[in-house]
This record gives structure tokens, C-alpha cells and sequence, in this order.
């Protein structure tokens, strides 16, 4: 199975493009032709960039096992886990995302009620914890004390609100979100 992409575009098209792709490894799930594999955890990354006169070149090659899901071929000759997938009409990578742009968005308003002295809208934390719980599906093993932890600062920080000790709250919401760039840059 093989598919191969070329187009002539501009450079943020580009980037959105490896995004997605990145965002595609990550969940452990790659599309291919209309099938979706199961990705093993540890491959090969190659990047080699290189200027020749007015042209920069990017090659990045990217060798990754299938799973064992992946390599087990079902009656109708989908790959293991696309038939659910495709049936529910949702890639799990989409969902996530949009769960985590959910949360981020509220995230930042929760943040900037509590840094301004008051307490969040009862709506907007429904949100954050309606978010956190369709989230934590997605959260994998190898970061989930990060994750853990991440919840522990917020649940301390707005404790902290309710009770009037602001400074406390803002210093917490500040650890979750060190917390939380620190695991970013470990397991993304």
C-alpha cells in the first residue's frame, strides 16, 4: 500500500499539512488510501535539510512498525480498528484535538478571571471538567502522572479562589501551566 503527495503550495499549507500528519503519529494511527493503520511505538526519524542557491530542501523520512492490530487483516481487508473507526464517522486524532482546543480556549478565560481577582463563571468551569473527562480517553500511560498532576494544580488553584487567596490560585494556575508545557515538550 502506498500513497504519494506533491503540490505546489505556500508554506503555512505546508506546516498544516505536517501538523496533521504529526498529530496522525502521535495517536498511533496513520490514514493510507482510505485505510487506517495501527502504528507501533518506536521507528526511525531521518530530517535532512540542506540550502542549494535560492532553495531550501527539507527530506524527512519516517519508518514506523505497524502494530500487531495493524498486521492482523480483517474479513473485509480493512486494517484491525479502521472498520470501528470508520463507522463511527470520527478520527480519534480530530477528536482529541478539538477536545484540547475546547479545553485550551477555556483554559485561558478560567486564567484570566482568576489572575484578575475573581472567580470564573460557573459555565466556563462545567466546561473545563466536561473537557478534562472526554479528554482523558485520550491520554496515554507514558504521560498520565503529567497529566495527573496537571489536574491536581488546577483543582488546588481554584480551591485557592474560592477561598479568596487569589495570589495562591495564580501561582498554582502558573505550576499547571509549566506542568503542562513541560510534558509538551517531553511527549509531543
Amino acid at each position: 500500500m502506498k500513497q504519494k503527495e506533491s503540490s505546489k503550495t505556500n508554506r503555512t499549507l505546508i506546516a498544516q499539512e505536517l501538523t496533521k500528519l504529526s498529530g496522525s503519529i502521535a495517536d498511533g494511527r496513520l490514514e493510507i488510501k482510505d485505510k487506517v493503520v495501527e502504528l507501533g511505538d518506536f521507528g526511525v526519524l531521518k530530517i535532512e535539510k540542506k540550502v542549494k542557491h535560492d532553495t531550501v530542501s527539507v527530506k524527512v523520512e519516517i519508518k514506523l512498525p505497524l502494530s500487531l492490530m495493524s498486521q492482523q487483516k480483517s474479513n473485509n481487508g480493512l486494517y484491525q480498528g479502521a472498520s470501528s473507526r470508520k463507522s463511527k464517522g470520527q478520527n480519534p486524532s480530530y477528536k482529541a484535538k478539538k477536545i484540547k482546543k475546547e479545553m485550551g480556549s477555556v483554559w485561558k478565560i478560567i486564567k484570566k478571571a482568576i489572575k484578575s481577582g475573581s472567580l470564573p463563571a460557573e459555565e466556563d468551569l462545567k466546561t473545563l471538567w466536561r473537557t478534562k473527562d472526554e479528554y482523558e480517553e485520550f491520554v496515554e500511560a507514558a504521560w498520565e502522572g503529567e497529566w495527573i498532576r496537571c489536574v491536581d494544580h488546577i483543582k488546588a488553584a481554584l480551591d485557592a479562589a474560592r477561598q479568596g487567596d487569589f495570589e495562591t490560585a495564580s501561582n498554582l494556575l502558573n505550576q499547571a501551566d509549566k506542568a503542562k508545557s513541560e510534558c509538551h515538550k517531553k511527549y509531543k
